[in-house]
């Protein structure tokens, strides 16, 4: 009886780290959970300081650091 219970869980074990891990469904759901958005850094036209996408000053087409970079009242 011992021998069935140990040749089942090994039948598991095999499934679960072979087969389950490695399904599509699976790769889905890790991909899913690692999706952040990039964060694209730009150069300050003046003082050539990076800043982030989001934090960047736009004034006629070129990226600003800060009002004081951009001379924006």
């Amino acid at each position: 009886m011992t021998k069935w219970i140990v040749l089942v869980a090994i039948i598991i074990a095999i499934y679960y780290f072979l087969i389950r891990k490695n399904s599509p469904l699976n790769r889905h759901r890790h991909a899913k959970k690692n999706n952040v958005e990039a964060d694209i850094m730009l150069e300050c036209k003046r003082c050539g300081t990076f800043t982030s996408s989001k934090e960047a000053l736009i004034v006629d087409g070129q990226y600003f650091c800060s009002k004081e970079c951009a001379e924006v009242q």
